[in-house]
């Protein structure tokens, strides 16, 4: 049996993986001194995405914070100004964060008991009307998934 790598040793291992390290470690730098210029309600809201020739990337949740990040670009700008590692940027972009599409499942509605089902059953074939039969016999096929639903 072969015995596990740390992923810290793989990544020294391969040039181009020590590149994207250190690069998410310098963005991840960046990102607590963009977030510490800014107020802590919208540094919550916020995350440097991206650093390019001459400005910053910055990511914000929706468009409302965009608005309000826009907002204190200027103050942001005068403030990483003085800092080194800023001393190239002249403007911020700020966009608004890809939507996350989360899978949602319509939930189950409840169960009954398979007695209850057998219950309503034996009313459904006691019923002239064929609406109503079907009715309760679909409704008792919720405690009893094996029992076919009438064809609508």
């Amino acid at each position: 049996m072969s015995s596990l790598e740390p992923v810290s040793h793989i990544v020294t291992k391969f040039d181009r993986l020590k590149q994207l390290s250190a690069q998410a470690r310098r963005l991840s730098q960046l990102n607590l001194t963009v977030m510490a210029c800014l107020p802590s309600r919208l540094s919550k809201h916020t995350r440097l995405a991206a650093v390019h020739d001459g400005y910053l990337v910055l990511q914000v949740d929706n468009a409302a914070w965009a608005a309000e990040v826009r907002y204190k670009t200027p103050e942001l700008l005068a403030a990483l100004s003085g800092l080194p590692e800023f001393a190239s940027i002249r403007s911020i972009r700020v966009k608004k964060a890809p939507a996350v599409k989360l899978e949602t499942r319509r939930p189950e509605g409840p169960r009954m008991s398979p007695e209850s089902a057998d219950s309503i059953t034996a009313q459904a074939e006691h019923m002239a009307d064929d609406d109503i039969r079907d009715a309760l016999l679909k409704l008792a096929s919720r405690g009893n998934p094996t029992k076919k639903k009438p064809n609508a």
